[in-house]
């Protein structure tokens, strides 16, 4: 029965897209790797949260517990996001080196439920810590598409906090949070 159902979703969903062509899940579809992955662009992301937030997420990075966040990705606004540090070995060097400079994961629909950027739940930024050139990530994931593999998008971006510039990141696509027609467009 449950399988049924979301047979029938699908369906109705892919008819929506079909014969809907300025419906919002359209546009996200049309626009979605141009709106963070762009090659030639850097993407801005801005995070907003309490000094004492970030201090306990820095403190305990380990721990990978989301905090409560805003962020404003190329100019675009989101509150109550979840914020994370991401990685293994990356994560453990990072504290080992004695920096702040970790990875992390941004998940939109972390506290209200829906919220999405351009049909994206999760971004990952990757800190490349150990990569001089800072474009390793991106040279590899775009010969995997070159080769027909499937690999996530990736670009770069200025990430600040509360106005303060962190560096320069890779935004990567998660992409088991991306929508099925997302993917689907890719």
């Amino acid at each position: 029965m449950f399988a049924l159902k979301r047979l029938v979703l699908s369906v109705c969903a892919l008819l929506v897209l079909a014969f809907c062509p300025n419906s919002k899940a359209t546009a996200a579809v049309k626009d979605y790797p141009e709106a963070l992955f762009k090659l030639g662009t850097l993407a801005t992301v801005e995070i907003s949260m309490l000094d004492s937030t970030w201090r306990n997420l820095i403190a305990h990075a380990a721990d990978k517990r989301y905090h409560c966040c805003s962020v404003t990705i190329n100019g675009e606004r989101f509150d109550n996001v979840g914020i994370r540090t991401k990685g293994a070995s990356s994560l453990d060097d990072v504290t080992i080196m004695k920096s702040d400079r970790y990875s992390f994961t941004l998940k939109l629909n972390k506290y209200v439920k829906g919220q999405k950027y351009h049909g994206m739940t999760k971004l990952l930024l990757n800190n490349n810590i150990w990569d001089a050139t800072q474009m390793k990530d991106a040279v590899v994931y775009d010969m995997c598409r070159y080769i027909s593999l499937p690999a996530p998008l990736v670009n770069y971006a200025r990430v600040s906090r509360d106005g303060k510039v962190l560096k320069r990141y890779e935004p990567t696509a998660d992409m088991s949070s991306i929508e099925a027609d997302v993917k689907a467009a890719l």
